[in-house]
């Protein structure tokens, strides 16, 4: 799971099932349309509303992919890398670069 810069929100991950949790005056948990059979921990995006996440599964290979939060649900997700490795990321403290 990883927190929001602002402390409001999380991305969380069970199994290949993905959820946004808003925090903030209560708990409201929304399950988001993201699946994978292999996964590493989501990564909020420092400064941002957006989150990274990894997708894909042994056969078909993985790619890390960033979407903007719109309210209790994500945009459409971009590819930042195709790996065919279930690799690791991490952002930088300022969210200038992403290690994978």
């Amino acid at each position: 799971m990883s927190w929001s810069h602002d402390s409001e929100r999380l991305i969380v991950h069970r199994s290949d099932v993905h959820f946004l949790v808003d925090a903030k005056d209560s708990v409201v948990v929304t399950e988001l349309d993201v699946r994978s059979t292999a996964y590493r921990v989501p990564a909020w995006k420092p400064e941002e509303r957006a989150v990274t996440f990894m997708v894909g599964d042994r056969d078909l290979g993985f790619a890390v992919y960033e979407a903007d939060v719109i309210g209790d649900g994500l945009d459409i997700p971009s590819v930042i890398e195709e790996t065919s490795a279930n690799a690791a990321f991490l952002w930088s403290v300022d969210g200038g670069r992403l290690a994978i």
